[in-house]
């Protein structure tokens, strides 16, 4: 005894029959109520994610973001309270790695710094180079 299951006797998009299980009325839920499935799935988009392009309060600017650690609590934060999705936080973090990387590689402090070593250096050897000799220092040395 294989007995059917009663379905909705309303065709999908494609034009095959639905496949879902009919109400009092004949028809699925959905067939029955299209408005209701429109305006159910205006609610998923809208849970999608995506942010509003006009939200400026996520904006971080890189006086906010002095170290990576305040860049990764500012990402923290916004994904604990749903402002920022996880795939945005991870593109920010991977642009937080290569900003790192490129200061630790342009670190102008160190380049200063070799800067005037190497200033000193030469200043210190021009110096000391540009001293006339003492005449008499060989006649001291060539005298037994």
């Amino acid at each position: 005894m294989n007995r059917e299951k009663p379905r909705c006797s309303g065709n999908s998009k494609a034009g095959k029959p639905c496949g879902a299980a009919p109400t009092s009325s004949g028809l699925c839920f959905f067939h029955s109520q299209p408005a209701k499935a429109v305006e159910l799935g205006r609610i998923g988009g809208r849970k999608n994610g995506r942010l509003p392009s006009h939200d400026t309060s996520l904006v971080l600017t890189s006086q906010d973001a002095r170290t990576a650690r305040d860049t990764l609590a500012f990402l923290y934060e916004n994904v604990l309270n749903r402002r920022i999705g996880p795939a945005q936080a991870t593109a920010l973090i991977k642009i937080t790695e290569l900003r790192l990387k490129l200061e630790e590689r342009t670190d102008l402090s160190k380049v200063e710094k070799l800067y005037e070593e190497l200033k000193q250096a030469i200043e210190t050897r021009d110096v000391e180079s540009a001293e006339p000799e003492d005449p008499f220092a060989e006649d001291e040395q060539e005298a037994p």
